[in-house]
């Protein structure tokens, strides 16, 4: 079960660019309307999205246009085809113009191992400034020395006990099926006829 949510969990942020309504696979398209400022969006055609991006859509079909803005869910824009100008944006295309909103929002978008991920520019600033405090009190506590005798000699030793405790874990658990044992052996003897 933990393994399933390991991977969905991936899989969710393999690509945190396509966090609209947009899935990442769908091809997305500069649309205008009727002579209105342009905009992004994906088609969708009785309810199911246009996977190609050379389909042919009839000038009388009614097509959803459902724009591709991250972040954002926007109203879907339901018109007939023949009121609609569109043109195709490659994928290469569309992350950029996505990285570039994440940008302009103040976001610096990041490789992760588990894919890409926005992150506020503010966040890293502060992560910075806590490794540095971090890294200046670690110098502090444990100050280096020029002499590799004097760190030798104030090395912690290791604790003799630490390599023990395995063993003693292991008797007591010995000791704790010993002792149910003995109380089961003793409750079968008394309580026979």
């Amino acid at each position: 079960m933990m393994m399933l949510l390991f991977v969905l969990s991936a899989v969710s942020q393999t690509d945190a660019l396509f966090t609209g309504t947009v899935p990442a696979e769908i091809p997305t398209f500069s649309v205008t309307l009727s002579g209105a400022a342009p905009f992004y969006a994906a088609m969708q055609v009785g309810g199911q999205w246009v996977t190609d991006r050379n389909q042919e859509i009839k000038p009388t079909q009614e097509v959803e246009f459902v724009p591709d803005i991250p972040w954002r869910t926007h109203e879907v824009v339901r018109t007939s085809m023949r009121r609609a100008a569109v043109s195709y944006e490659a994928p290469a295309m569309r992350r950029e113009r996505l990285a570039k909103t994440w940008k302009s929002m103040g976001y610096t978008i990041l490789e992760t191992a588990s894919g890409w991920s926005p992150v506020k520019e503010k966040d890293i600033q502060l992560a910075e400034r806590a490794k540095s405090m971090a890294e200046n009190l670690e110098k502090r506590l444990r100050p280096v020395s020029d002499a590799p005798a004097a760190a030798e000699a104030a090395a912690v030793p290791e604790d003799a006990g630490a390599a023990m405790r395995p063993a003693i874990l292991w008797t007591l658990r010995a000791a704790i099926v010993l002792v149910g044992l003995s109380l089961a052996g003793a409750l079968f003897y008394f309580t026979r006829p």
